[in-house]
């Protein structure tokens, strides 16, 4: 299958999806992959494995499998570590991404991407490792696998070959450096076996001294917040259950189609198109916004309030209305759907 460049980026994500290793476990790749559609995320980072093996003749079946659904979605998933043998089928492509599937990618080593709103994503190759460093000041960090930044890092193996048993370390030998003190990223992820651990480590002194969110989901356990939400503009990730599918605010920047239900009327949303329209309720009084109008922001939409957004004139230049606004009572729910009823 030739893999080809989806429409899907990191760069012009404002939600990214985050997923710790998924071992194998294709059931809970499809629940977490549900789950963030329901959400308007068409963007999946899982940090650390898909784990698919070489040896296991069907991958590529599988992979096709996986592929197919997300597409289904309108998702891209990128992996951080993919299969030798994917990578060795995928497709270099000009964005620096290995493509081994049309909506499936392997995050290189030392990839690097600017967000939608400035902010920088890189991953860690190794933690002491003599491979691409991301600059200084990454605003997100991805670790590589197995590496927990909150222990003590290890010293290099001692300098046996040269004096021919255990001794102190050679004149070429240096002690570790911990890539958060030397990269000082605002967020870091990375993942951990048993259970999600978030901490703040503080690293410098005076001028020098910054802060870190370091987070490190647990592998694909179903009790476990293993996966959440990225919001590009603050580099926040809001972790959540891989079934819990619950949306109280729309912000403008999520994908798909939406029904904002308040206690008069029903708003369609189309965020893919940018268009919104109201359908008012049979106690609800009928308004000039009762037809499909260009979305031009949405002020604020959130369950438990009243709705505020604004429109975009229809006439261009000539049109006296500079733009059209809505006020809505108190929202009930939000939810995505596929399509709209007719």
């Amino acid at each position: 299958m030739t893999a080809t460049t989806p429409p899907t980026s990191l760069e012009n994500e404002v939600y990214i999806g985050i997923l710790s290793d998924i071992n194998g476990d294709l059931d809970h790749l499809e629940i977490v992959s549900e789950t963030m559609w329901k959400r308007g995320v068409e963007a999946l980072v899982i940090l650390g494995r898909l784990g698919l093996s070489a040896a296991d003749r069907t991958w590529e079946a599988t992979l096709d499998r996986i592929n197919e659904r997300l597409r289904a979605r309108e998702q891209t998933l990128f992996i951080r570590d993919a299969t030798t043998a994917a990578i060795e089928h995928g497709h270099l492509a000009e964005d620096g991404l290995c493509w081994l599937r049309t909506n499936i990618a392997q995050l290189p080593r030392g990839f690097r991407a600017t967000l939608r709103f400035h902010a920088t994503l890189a991953t860690l190759d190794e933690a002491h490792s003599p491979g691409p460093v991301p600059e200084a000041g990454t605003d997100i960090l991805i670790g590589p696998a197995g590496y927990n930044p909150l222990l003590p890092p290890a010293r290099p193996p001692l300098d046996a070959q040269s004096t021919g048993r255990s001794g102190p370390l050679s004149e070429n030998a240096t002690e570790p450096t911990d890539p958060i003190a030397r990269i000082h990223p605002k967020l870091y992820l990375g993942t951990h076996d048993d259970v999600t651990v978030e901490e703040t480590v503080s690293t410098g002194e005076g001028p020098d001294a910054s802060d870190t969110k370091v987070i490190l989901l647990a592998q694909d356990d179903p009790m476990e917040l293993s996966q959440g939400i990225l919001f590009s503009r603050t580099s926040a990730l809001t972790l959540f259950p891989r079934d819990d599918d619950t949306v109280t605010e729309l912000t403008g920047g999520e994908a798909g189609l939406w029904v904002v239900r308040t206690w008069s009327s029903h708003y369609f949303f189309d965020l893919d198109r940018r268009t919104v329209a109201r359908q008012p309720g049979t106690m609800a009084s009928l308004t000039i916004n009762d037809t499909t109008r260009r979305l031009r922001t949405i002020e604020a939409c959130r369950v438990g309030q009243s709705g505020y957004w604004t429109m975009k004139s229809d006439g261009g230049y000539n049109d006296p209305t500079d733009f059209f606004w809505a006020v809505s009572t108190e929202i009930r729910w939000i939810k995505r759907v596929a399509a709209f009823d007719a």
